[in-house]
């Protein structure tokens, strides 16, 4: 069973890897241009974000949210575990603390 956490600095360097292979898996409309552009701002962002992380039995992140009040800005899941309930345990925690949920879907 994977355990939620918060972030903490420790966890910057994984956080960005773990983004950066869940953006190659799944963002195949974004362009080399856009992908790179998006990566610098990332990656001075998000290792200070405070984000919950899924991690497993060696406290290796398996994936991470982004909550702004109730508000999702961000899921990401390592590409590795995509379809074993990782995302899912994420939402079903934020959806416990926040009845209204709401996000943006990248079109």
């Amino acid at each position: 069973m994977n355990t939620l956490r918060p972030s903490r600095a420790s966890d910057g360097n994984a956080v960005v890897d773990l983004w950066r292979r869940a953006v190659d898996a799944t963002h195949d409309f974004l362009s080399a241009e856009d992908r790179r552009a998006i990566d610098a701002e990332v990656a001075g962002f998000l290792p200070q974000a405070p984000l919950l992380l899924a991690v497993d039995a060696e406290d290796r992140p398996l994936g991470f949210m982004l909550l702004d009040g109730s508000h999702m800005e961000a899921l990401f899941i390592d590409p590795e575990v995509h379809g074993q309930g990782i995302g899912r345990q994420l939402v079903e925690h934020a959806l416990a603390e926040h009845s209204a949920l709401t996000t943006d879907v990248n079109a």
